[in-house]
């Protein structure tokens, strides 16, 4: 699956865009990579906890 067939699938199961889908999953990918760049302790939970964010917008 690419990165428009992701956004694809998050549009039909979100009701967002394809278009806020793909900036939700670009936004998510950026959050995860800076979690991962400081080291988290928990970093699972605060990506899991990102995404929920996204996805409920």
């Amino acid at each position: 699956m690419n990165k428009a067939e992701l956004a694809a699938a998050v549009a039909a199961k979100t009701g967002l865009s394809e278009s806020d889908s793909l900036k939700a999953l670009e936004a998510a990918t950026e959050a995860i990579g800076e979690s991962l760049e400081k080291n988290q302790k928990n970093q699972f939970d605060t990506v899991k906890k990102i995404l929920k964010i996204i996805i409920e917008q």
